[in-house]
């Protein structure tokens, strides 16, 4: 029998977070009902909806949930006669993260295991909306009729193009069970990779010159899903080079490739460096730590010149 994935897994197979994490993915797609041709799930949470468990039958660690949202196909769906997203949030036990206005928060109650489980969701959106011109407006009016207000991100916008379809069941927060398939839109694999890679240069630049806290944190996080899910993509290298090819004269992933390149240069480069802090690659003999290193720079080097070939 093949691994499940975490879109099919039961309850009993996933830890605590992430069933809490799939419940309030479903109750959100319930919110967003109108609208979910506008979003697609993004972040730490996609190799978990697209890759099956790893050998040891564990399901890849997150604890919250990036939604990106095409704020112009939101902005030309508002009905006057039903409560905003932001009012539907609130109804349903939402929270907005003070300071943090594109972040919520559900509180998840597991009976099971009497406790509660915060699961927080981060609206997020192509940056251009946060450039002025046309698209600051876009992102007013969304504010404005819909009463959320999504982060711009740097790449995200790679979220938008040819996402896949993810079939969802299970339980959600109010305890109601949603046994049929709920189609939920998440990024394509390869070009998650290459937003975790235009995410992965930027957390390194900030932690250079100091900016703020927990970069090199979020680094070890981006170079670790980057190395995971090019080790993992199904088909292999080759498949996976041929996803990004027609893609690389988008600048997102352009500076995505030149990221990996530069980044995974040598086993000595951050991305290698910053993947082996994750826990998971904590090893105490520095030789498997060394192997580590040396198999993800070799993988980003294979990668990048099957796909300029």
């Amino acid at each position: 029998m093949e691994p499940l994935t975490f879109a099919d897994a039961p309850d009993e197979l996933l830890p605590d977070a992430l069933r809490a994490i799939r419940a309030v993915l479903l109750e959100i797609h319930d919110i967003f009902s109108d609208h979910r041709h506008a979003i697609v799930v993004a972040g730490g949470l996609t190799p978990s909806l697209l890759l099956p468990a790893d050998a040891s039958g564990l399901y890849r660690a997150t604890n919250d949930i990036d939604l990106v949202l095409d704020l112009t196909l939101l902005q030309a769906a508002a009905d006057d006669s039903q409560p905003t997203l932001g009012e539907s949030l609130l109804q349903n036990l939402y929270q907005q993260i003070p300071g943090q206005q594109f972040r919520w928060e559900r509180r998840v109650w597991l009976p099971n295991r009497q406790k509660s489980i915060a699961v927080p969701v981060d609206l997020l959106t192509p940056v251009r909306y946060g450039l002025g011109g046309p698209e600051q407006s876009v992102r007013r009016r969304v504010r404005d009729v819909h009463e959320i207000d999504p982060a711009p991100l740097k790449g995200v916008d790679l979220a938008l193009l040819n996402p896949v379809t993810c079939l969802l069941s299970g339980t959600l927060p109010n305890g109601i069970e949603r046994r049929e398939n709920v189609p939920i839109r998440v990024v394509d694999l390869a070009l998650f990779i290459a937003i975790k890679a235009v995410a992965l240069d930027d957390r390194l630049q900030a932690h250079q010159v100091n900016t703020g806290e927990g970069h090199d944190r979020h680094a070890a996080k981006h170079a670790y899903d980057i190395d995971e899910c090019i080790a993992r993509f199904p088909g292999g290298l080759t498949a996976l080079a041929d996803r990004l090819r027609p893609y690389r004269t988008l600048p997102a992933v352009a500076d995505a490739l030149q990221s990996l390149a530069m980044h995974f240069a040598t086993a000595d480069s951050a991305g290698p460096a910053r993947l082996v802090e994750e826990e998971r690659h904590r090893f105490e003999d520095s030789d498997i730590l060394a192997i580590v290193r040396q198999s993800a720079s070799r993988r980003v080097g294979r990668l990048i010149r099957a796909i300029n070939d």
